[in-house]
């Protein structure tokens, strides 16, 4: 037995002794401890969990009690809020009381009301057990009432339109129970109905007359208090009644697409359109059964009639129902014909409005220039057919406008040509520039190279009254160390004539000397409103001029937009900076980052580096600050490999959100910036309609780049044409070049292969060094990088479809080189008329300065003769009268007729620039 109950191991006769003692007479040791028996007295209140009783109602407790051997029980108390006094009836009453039972009466009460109920064991008076009850309120209706609150009435319902409204109850203890008492039947016949559950009345009203629908609502809560009555009523209007508005449709064209809308008044949506039986359209059109829209491309012409039926979605189903007769007219449109045949003459910096009309085919017309150009300065709206602006200079513009209609076969479209006379107008031609522009510029002086940014603000009078600018240049040390100024504070003057070119003179403040600078520019302005500029030096020179030779060009831009921020800079941007290192060799960083205004950062896009033609491909970050104006702060960083991570900062200017100058500030090396000190360049927004595909360079653009050849500069420009990118089809790439003087005119072709990313970036293969990379700002068009030693940068320009003839090269156009490579390229701005049949002709001139920067020869004659204009590729050549620093002989591609880029091959000229002729 022993083994049995303690299992295989022997228990000595002593052990075994003591524990059956322990067994049998324990419960007699232990019996005198307490005063409930051998163990600890334990309470349980039933009902155990927290309550919740409406004011004035009961409920009743009972103790259990384990090891209360001589059965005294409990004593109940109440304590909380109002219990005080004698008797203390503020938070309820103990009635019925026993030791082992007890009844609560909850009090009146003006706010929920916590009280604990206590029981405390009277044989062992420090064993207690407690319940919690909250003494609420009585429920009562919360529901707003519109007017009058009795009834409460409640917002309208119509026939057939859903119905929702919720009856409020605050106070009582949840859950409600919600019920209708009275007007139960006429609430259901309306086809509404009460949630019992939630107080939402819901449904769809199916009454077919108007109805003031009273009703009784009851709740009842859980507290046990008396429920609660309201009573509501909701007016109910019938359906609107039913009808067809139209009787008939607009005219419309065969041949052209048709879109008009069969009208309707009342009705309960959505509406069913159809067609009776027997019943049609005409030819080619079809009736939307949803929207009542007939639409389509009607195909013979004549009057027709056609009976439709309208069906609402009104209660009771099916509805109302109505049908009516409706016409339409269908016509042979006349034929499509220009009717203007004069247009107003214009004033120089005078507003000019124009209007170009059609008659016949089928509106809305379409309006386009095919030939020659506006005169700078205007613009035509292809929808209206309106030509504005303000002229820039006096001139006379002949053109070829192309006006085209709706038809979806239309014959031939119609062309005029025209002619507009700007005169030279009364009003002062300040007025031309007149609010903010940002602006960079870039070139060399007698220590080095230099950039500059900035922003000016012009009061269209010829005052510069405010400006900002940021610089970047080398000292005069052996080191040519790196010299930043920023937050230079601009002001100046500036004039413009009648012919479109001027002149500008600015004064910085040095702000960390006070030091003041005074430079003098002559300018050329360009339809778009932008300016393009290069650094004179006349003689006598102003105070406080510039002494160290300056010579550059730059771009000016007008300003869109105003109140920038961070925000403003947000979406995928293209970048091309280019410049210097610190040791003098060529660099460039061209990429693509997602700029996010809401936290100012790059998000990582990718880069391509070129340092002296180490070349290099990796991921990139950054991340910006928004500083006052348009002006902020950036920084950038990316890792080349077998390097450390590189950051490089910049100050930027908004030109818009779409479009930004950058100038790197970094001034003295550090383990994360050794080599990046003088770059700068712009930012663009991508396409936003764009997605970036293997057929994103599907066509012909023109490519743009510029070199250094140990000290000379190296230009080429050509045609890359493509049908897909996919890595595998081929592609072309043709290109003149003119290193240094020495001339490659045509060059051999190349053929290769180009992949495009989604982001934007192309690859290219077998088209060499200079032709390594691109960034897409658009299809066709973005920026170039190569991977030479001199580090090739340049543009991809999408070029408009042919045939081109001398007539492409028609109208005014602003003349300018922003890119010169080294220290020796001269720098140029000009106008230049040409006539449409192969001549540049007077009064074109051209503003060139010589390198140093102190020689320059201004108002020169341009005159230049076509020599040849490929119809296929836009390849041209043209001889030139060879103004100092430009060109004798030239080759040219046309971009568009308002755009054309040149480069010039005449032998041992060693410092050569890309031309850019702008409308």
């Amino acid at each position: 037995m022993v083994r049995r109950l303690f299992g295989a191991a022997l228990v000595p006769a002593s052990v075994f002794a003591f524990l059956v003692a322990a067994i049998f007479l324990g419960p007699i040791l232990l019996s005198g401890c307490g005063g409930g028996g051998g163990n600890a007295i334990t309470i349980e209140i039933s009902p155990s969990n927290a309550q919740s009783l409406d004011e004035n109602e009961s409920i009743n407790f009972t103790a259990l009690l384990a090891n209360d051997t001589h059965n005294k029980g409990v004593t109940w108390k109440l304590t909380g809020t109002g219990c005080a006094g004698t008797p203390a009836t503020g938070c309820g009453t103990l009635t019925n009381v026993t030791t082992l039972s007890v009844t609560y009466t909850a009090p009146a009460v003006s706010a929920a009301t916590p009280v604990t109920l206590t029981a405390t064991s009277n044989a062992q008076t420090s064993v207690t057990q407690t319940v919690t009850i909250t003494v609420e309120i009585a429920p009562t209706f919360s529901t707003p009432c519109v007017g009058s609150a009795s009834p409460c009435t409640l917002p309208n319902g119509q026939n057939g339109e859903p119905y929702n409204v919720s009856l409020g109850v605050i106070n009582g203890v949840t859950p409600y129970a919600f019920s209708v008492t009275t007007g139960a039947s006429a609430f259901a016949a309306a086809c509404l109905h009460l949630n019992g559950t939630s107080g939402q009345i819901v449904g769809t009203p199916c009454n077919t007359t108007a109805v003031n629908l009273n009703f009784t609502v009851q709740v009842a809560d859980d507290g046990g208090a008396t429920p609660i009555t309201q009573v509501y009523t909701i007016f109910l209007q019938p359906a609107p009644v039913l009808s067809i508005t139209t009787t008939s449709l607009p005219l419309g064209y065969t041949n052209s697409h048709y879109s008009a809308s069969i009208n309707t008044q009342g009705g309960v949506t959505p509406l069913t359109f159809s067609l009776l039986s027997g019943s049609f359209l005409p030819a080619g059109l079809a009736l939307n059964p949803h929207t009542g829209q007939v639409s389509g491309i009607p195909t013979a012409a004549g009057s027709f009639s056609f009976s439709v039926q309208v069906q609402d979605s009104s209660l009771p189903s099916p509805g109302q129902i109505v049908s009516g007769t409706v016409t339409v007219t269908i016509m042979n449109p006349q034929p499509l014909s220009i009717s203007t045949t004069t247009l107003p003459q214009g004033s120089t910096s005078t507003p000019y409005n124009g209007t170009l009309q059609a008659t016949g085919g089928v509106p809305p017309y379409s309006w386009k220039i095919i030939q020659g150009q506006l005169p700078p300065g205007l613009t035509l709206n292809s929808t209206t057919g309106v030509i504005s602006g303000t002229p820039i200079l006096v001139t006379t513009s002949t053109f070829t406008v192309q006006v085209t209609d709706a038809e979806v076969t239309p014959p031939a479209p119609v062309t005029a040509t025209l002619t507009i006379t700007i005169n030279a107008g009364s009003a002062n031609g300040n007025i031309l520039l007149s609010g903010q522009y940002s602006f960079l510029f870039k070139g060399f002086d007698s220590n080095g190279t230099v950039a500059i940014a900035g922003t000016i603000t012009a009061d269209g009078g010829g005052n510069i009254t405010a400006g900002t600018a940021d610089s970047n240049r080398q000292d005069s040390t052996p080191s040519h160390d790196t010299v930043v100024v920023t937050d230079q504070s601009i002001t100046g003057t500036y004039s413009i004539g009648n012919d479109g070119r001027g002149t500008l003179q600015i004064t910085n403040v040095n702000p960390q000397t006070s030091a003041l600078l005074t430079t003098d520019y002559n300018l050329v302005l360009q339809s778009d409103g932008s300016a393009a500029f290069i650094e004179t030096h006349p003689t006598p020179a102003p105070a406080n001029a510039d002494v160290f030779d300056t010579h550059g060009e730059g771009v000016l831009k007008p300003v869109f937009g105003s109140n920038f921020s961070a925000a403003n800079l947000s979406g995928n941007y293209a970048f091309e900076f280019t410049g210097q290192d610190v040791g003098g060799n060529p660099a460039a960083l061209a990429g693509v980052a997602t700029a996010t205004g809401s936290n100012a950062l790059f998000t990582p896009g990718t880069s391509d580096f070129n340092d002296n033609g180490a070349y290099t491909s990796q991921p990139i970050t950054g991340n910006f600050i928004f500083e006052s104006n348009n002006r902020g702060l950036a920084a950038f960083l990316f890792q080349v490999p077998s390097k450390t991570d590189v950051t490089i900062s910049f100050v930027f200017y908004f030109v818009s959100p779409n479009d930004l100058y950058f100038l790197e500030i970094d001034t003295t090396t550090t383990s994360k910036s050794s080599i990046f000190y003088r770059l700068s360049g712009e930012m663009i927004l991508q396409s936003t309609t764009a997605v970036f595909s293997s057929s994103s360079l599907q066509g012909a653009s023109v490519v743009t780049g510029t070199t250094v050849n140990g000290t000379n500069s190296d230009v080429m420009l050509g045609l890359l044409a493509a049908t897909q990118c996919n890595g595998s089809t081929s592609a072309t790439l043709n290109y003149d070049e003119n290193n240094g003087g020495t001339i490659t005119s045509p060059s051999p072709s190349f053929t290769g292969t180009c992949t495009v990313a989604t982001n934007g970036r192309v690859a290219f293969t077998n088209f060499g060094s200079r032709v390594a990379a691109a960034y897409l700002t658009g299809p066709g068009q973005g920026f170039l990088i190569g991977s030479d030693a001199g580090v090739t940068t340049g543009l991809l320009e999408q070029q408009e479809a042919g045939p081109f003839a001398d007539s492409s090269v028609e109208g005014t156009y602003a003349i300018s080189a922003p890119d010169e490579a080294e220290t020796n390229v001269p720098a140029i701005v000009g106008q230049a008329f040409a006539n449409g049949t192969g001549a540049f002709t007077s009064p074109s001139t051209i503003d060139e300065v010589d390198p140093p920067g102190t020689t320059s020869h201004l108002d020169q004659p341009f005159t230049a003769t076509i020599n040849s204009l490929n119809a296929t590729t836009g390849r041209g050549t043209m001889t030139t009268n060879g103004p100092t620093g430009f060109p004798t002989n030239v080759v040219f591609y046309v971009v568009t007729p308002a755009a054309i880029r040149a480069i010039g091959v005449d032998p041992g000229v060693a410092n050569p620039q890309v031309v850019f002729f702008n409308h």
